[in-house]
């Protein structure tokens, strides 16, 4: 090995490894010399300078510079000097250095190396650039080790570095190309990327998730502050807060101060300035503060006399010093009776307790109120559960006005077919009830077409029971016999059913009788014959009839769908009327809410006015370049008047107004005192420019300085009509 340049790439010495020092030389006089058979010796950390295993090489050219290599022994250590001698010619060059340690990170052997390069082992990191801004040191195997275990050591930066290939680029090129029998360490310096062990996109990573959380925290810390005022209070509101604290706490506190300077002691306190009267204050609570211990003692006002400012207490633990310590007088008594106050046996009868023994009474009442409250409690989480069964059924997210609308849609459509089936069942029923008659009350009428057989018998009757076996076996039986084998001859009294009978049977074949014939009107005869006068083939083919069957038939099948769908066994009173209920309730709801709605509602047209029929009365706020009617704009420039010349200019469309003596103009105060009312020609002039002014001098009474006044002006240009409604101010 000799000196070479390859070992001055860094500005530091990296210890254990080969370093290149620049070494100049000047003479006597100051001036570059080069040096005459140099020798270099080395010192390490403080200990005898000693010869270096390499000289210095002189530069070419005769500028007194040389550069010296250290060996990887010789900056193995802390503090380094070098001393650059010489044998004639230049003064001695002195040269100083601290070595430096790294952090190692990866140690191993390579697998392979090159001029610029080496394959570190197969172990080594698989991500891209992981190493790079490392340092790799060799430190043993070829360009590496020997001497004292560092003599070859070689230290380079790593410019790039490959995973999957484990090679890393160093800058500059080796001195001696290592090989699969060098060793390494890897050491982190500052330059590193992996920042000890994490790559660029883990860095990333970490980095975007620190961007996120902030993110999120300071959206959380910007939700707050957004509720924070945006003009907060000042001072001034501060104190005027504490302002109005002070005032609320002044009757829990009715004077403060500091002790006076005249007749203190542990007894006495000089109150200075009270001007309550003699014994005024007795047995009022006062709290002094010993400034010098920080503490604070209360103590009974035991007497209080005007002419002197002291008030007797309870011995004090100090004697107050005047101007230093203070004091608060509160509204606290120590009696109640204006006295000594109350004994043992006045606190009893105060509150209701009869026995001597207020240890027992409490007890009673201790015990008392646990019972009756874990009593109560008992209660709560009984009626607090039942509470619970019921809301556990109720949705975590009931439905919105739409979901309930369509609930009631369906509960309507469902309440509307128990409605026609109601409907239906009870015409039906009501159809048969009305047939029904009650001569005797409870006793229905009826009419008895036939009777089994033996019902009623001679023996029953005579006993005075009806029995139905004998009386179908005997009577029926008679009196069939005696009425259908009756002779008529033998029942021809007049209206007897013998004669009608008989007149029947004489009456012949009724076909035979020509209708309408002697029929008289009204009679079936006589409506038959009048009526069917024709053949009931000219009235409606086969055809038509057959068109009307089918028709019935399609149409009878559509109402059976419909009624298909009615159930079986429709609610009973008390399930439709449990379900109407809930309907009721929720109808309620919603009326609730319309006669709230309705009433916003109304509370805003409640204001409107109509002077005109259908055009509601307005105030203009503010005019946008709207259209009026006629297509036509009116424009209302104003300013504050600072005289009573002309202000008002009115313009449609930009061009003159043209009034036909028909505008009425009206000027109110800030009080709404009619100031003027009128619109006449003579008050408005040319103003130029297509404009025209109004003349508030010509305006009676004046105005007064510094006011708000209303205008509304009805005006016409000859065509349409438009209403103006503003302000002003008259400045003084």
């Amino acid at each position: 090995m000799a000196n070479h340049v390859s070992h001055a790439c860094f500005d530091f010495i990296v210890k254990g490894a080969r370093f290149t020092f620049p070494v100049p030389y000047l003479d006597a006089d100051g001036d570059p010399t080069d040096p005459t058979t140099p020798d270099t010796e080395v010192s390490k950390d403080g200990a005898a300078f000693a010869d270096m295993t390499e000289e210095v090489t002189t530069i070419s050219g005769s500028n007194g510079m040389g550069y010296v290599t250290l060996t990887g022994d010789e900056t193995n250590c802390t503090l380094l000097a070098v001393a650059a001698k010489v044998a004639s010619g230049p003064k001695a060059t002195l040269l100083r250095g601290s070595t430096r340690t790294f952090p190692s990170i990866r140690t191993g052997t390579a697998q392979a190396g090159a001029a610029g390069t080496i394959t570190l082992d197969s172990s080594a990191s698989a991500v891209d650039d992981y190493y790079v801004g490392c340092i790799v040191k060799t430190t043993g195997g070829t360009g590496g080790g020997g001497g004292s275990g560092s003599l070859g050591n070689q230290a380079r930066m790593i410019t790039d570095y490959v995973g999957s290939t484990k090679v890393a680029t160093i800058e500059p090129n080796w001195e001696t190309t290592p090989d699969s029998t060098t060793t390494f360490a890897v050491l982190l310096t500052d330059l590193a990327y992996n920042l000890g062990g994490s790559d660029l996109a883990t860095i990333n990573t970490k980095l975007d998730t620190i961007d996120d959380f902030l993110d999120t925290e300071i959206a959380a810390i910007k939700a707050k502050t957004d509720n924070l005022p945006a003009d907060p209070a000042d001072a001034s509101d501060i104190a005027a807060s504490f302002a109005t604290i002070n005032t609320t706490l002044q009757g829990l506190i009715l004077t403060n101060g500091t002790i006076g300077s005249t007749g203190n002691d542990t007894t006495h306190l000089h109150l200075d300035g009270l001007t309550y009267g003699d014994d005024e204050i007795n047995s009022y609570l006062l709290v002094i503060r010993d400034v010098s211990e920080s503490e604070y003692h209360a103590r009974w006002i035991t007497d209080w006399v005007l002419a002197t400012e002291l008030a007797t207490i309870a011995t004090l633990p100090f004697t107050p010093e005047d101007a230093t310590d203070t004091y608060w007088l509160l509204p606290i008594r120590a009696d109640v009776t204006g006295g000594s106050g109350l004994d043992a046996a006045g606190v009893r009868a105060a509150i209701g307790l009869a026995s001597a023994n207020l240890d027992t009474q409490l007890s009673t009442l201790d015990d008392f109120l646990d019972t009756e409250v874990a009593a109560i409690l008992a209660a709560v989480d009984t009626e607090v559960a039942a509470i619970k069964a019921k809301t556990d059924n109720l949705p975590a997210d009931p439905a919105d006005a739409s979901d309930i609308a369509a609930s009631f849609s369906t509960v309507n459509t469902k309440l509307n077919t128990i409605d026609d089936y109601i409907d239906t069942e009870i015409a039906a029923i009501k159809a048969k009830t009305d047939q029904l008659t009650f001569t005797t009350a409870n006793r229905v009428d009826c009419q008895v077409f036939g009777m089994e057989a033996g019902v009623v018998t001679a023996a029953a009757i005579a006993a005075a029971a009806i029995d139905a076996a004998t009386f179908a076996a005997d009577v029926v039986t008679f009196f069939a016999d005696a009425v259908w084998d009756a002779a008529i001859a033998d029942h021809l009294d007049a209206g007897s059913t013998g004669v009608t009978l008989q007149a029947a049977g004489n009456a012949g074949d009724p076909w035979s009788t020509a209708i309408p014939g002697a029929y008289a009107a009204g009679t079936a005869g006589y409506i038959v014959g009048t009526n069917l006068d024709d053949t009931i083939s000219s009235r409606a083919s086969q055809t038509s009839v057959n068109t009307i069957d089918d028709f019935l038939d399609t149409e009878v099948a559509a109402i059976k769908t419909k009624t298909d769908n009615l159930p079986a066994d429709p609610a009973d009173a008390s399930d439709v009327a449990a379900s109407f209920s809930t309907v009721n309730t929720k109808l309620d709801t919603i009326d609730d809410f319309l006669d709230t709605e309705v009433a916003a509602i109304k509370a805003k047209t409640d204001q409107l006015t109509f002077t005109v029929a259908n055009q509601v009365d307005a105030n203009a706020i503010s005019t946008p370049g709207s259209d009026l009617p006629g297509g036509r704009i009116v424009a209302v420039y104003k300013r504050e008047l600072d005289t009573f010349e002309a202000d008002l200019i009115l313009t449609i469309n930009g061009e003159p107004v043209s009034f036909d003596g028909t505008g009425v103009l009206t000027v109110r105060d800030a009080d709404g005192v009619l100031v003027f009312a009128a619109l006449n020609s003579d008050l408005i002039t040319d103003a130029g420019d297509g404009l025209k002014h109004l003349h508030w001098e010509k305006l009676t009474p004046g105005f007064t300085a510094d006011r708000l006044y209303s205008l509304r002006a009805v005006i016409t240009d000859g065509v349409d009509n438009y209403t103006i409604n503003d302000v002003f101010t008259v400045l003084g």
